[in-house]
């Protein structure tokens, strides 16, 4: 069924780049799959802390990144036609590859800047989805804005505590305003509508 699904994978802080690589593989086949199952769906994506990662990497590319080797997924490319389409909100939490001052960060950590980071190309792809996302980071995370503020790990795990109805809420509004159209190009004919390559 087009329902609520998990991205399910191994996450682990111990064996954390094997892990990410992992993540990315399962989530690209599953999107994809749940594309081809709903292609008419709107896609919400959502992640946290190594989710975030993996989504991040899903959506822009492995590219640039300081921590771990890159696999050479170039990520989900904006085209006229297919899954990039159908995603209408992505929020990212306590992102390890949060990079500062991007227009979709939210939060009083916009400025912050995580150890892993994004190269210019992955940067543009990501950015590709403004409005549809937000990668929201605490000033205090120690993880997504290290050195910003007091570096604890409780702003690092509270996000779902102190901005679950800000991101519900964005996550709704952004959802209620999408229309494939306004971020894929839609061809029409006299008889019938197609997806132009």
């Amino acid at each position: 069924s087009c329902d609520y699904e998990d991205i399910a994978y191994d996450a682990y802080s111990t064996d954390y780049c094997p892990s990410v690589a992992d993540g990315e593989l399962l989530a690209l086949k599953q999107i994809n799959a749940y594309y081809a199952k709903c292609p008419e769906t709107a896609i919400v994506l959502s992640g946290y802390s190594e989710g975030a990662t993996v989504l991040g990497n899903v959506l822009a590319g492995d590219s640039g990144d300081v921590t771990c080797p890159t696999r050479g997924h170039a990520g989900l490319t904006e085209t006229k036609s297919g899954v990039s389409c159908n995603i209408a909100a992505v929020t990212l939490f306590g992102n390890p590859r949060h990079t500062a001052n991007q227009p979709y960060n939210a939060l009083n950590g916009g400025a912050g800047q995580a150890n892993s980071y994004r190269d210019a190309g992955g940067l543009a792809r990501l950015a590709a989805y403004s409005p549809r996302l937000q990668d929201y980071c605490n000033i205090d995370d120690l993880v997504c804005a290290p050195g910003l503020g007091a570096n604890t790990v409780e702003a690092h795990t509270n996000y779902f505590q102190l901005y679950n109805a800000q991101a519900a809420k964005y996550i709704a509004d952004t959802v209620k305003g999408y229309s494939k159209d306004k971020y894929c190009s839609v061809a029409t004919s006299s008889s019938s509508s197609s997806a132009s390559a």
